[in-house]
């Protein structure tokens, strides 16, 4: 493509597919990646992403990195209860497995949200 400037690009996760592979729409560039390739994660659909190209090759797209969301921003990782370790952000699936009261194991999944220090089953 002339006039096309082959650095590092904003996408938007459009959807996901096996083998870690994405499909993602580059706004500024006007045209949409038909995969880019991810080792470590894979982003949630709607997720804005830093996208590379190998070599300059714009039909090897990289997704390198991610944009937080609107809910993100300036939020505090969550921790767990009595100082633990952050583990995850607002708008994250968790699952929880513990032993209640009459030593029976449970487990609860939820979603967090803004200003919860809590997951409540859901």
């Amino acid at each position: 493509m002339n006039g096309f400037a082959y650095h590092p690009q904003r996408g938007i996760v459009m959807s996901l597919e096996g083998h870690y592979r994405a499909t993602v729409h580059l706004p500024e560039a006007r045209f949409e990646t038909d995969w880019a390739d991810s080792c470590v994660w894979l982003p949630q659909t709607g997720i804005e992403v830093l996208v590379v190209f190998i070599n300059g090759d714009q039909n090897r797209p990289v997704i390198v990195g991610r944009f937080p969301t609107e809910n993100e921003e300036g939020t505090p990782l969550i921790e767990l209860a009595g100082g633990g370790a952050p583990i995850a952000r607002v708008g994250d699936m968790v699952q929880v497995t513990g032993v209640d009261s009459n030593g029976d194991t449970f487990t609860a999944t939820g979603t967090i949200t803004t200003g919860s220090t809590k997951v409540t089953s859901g």
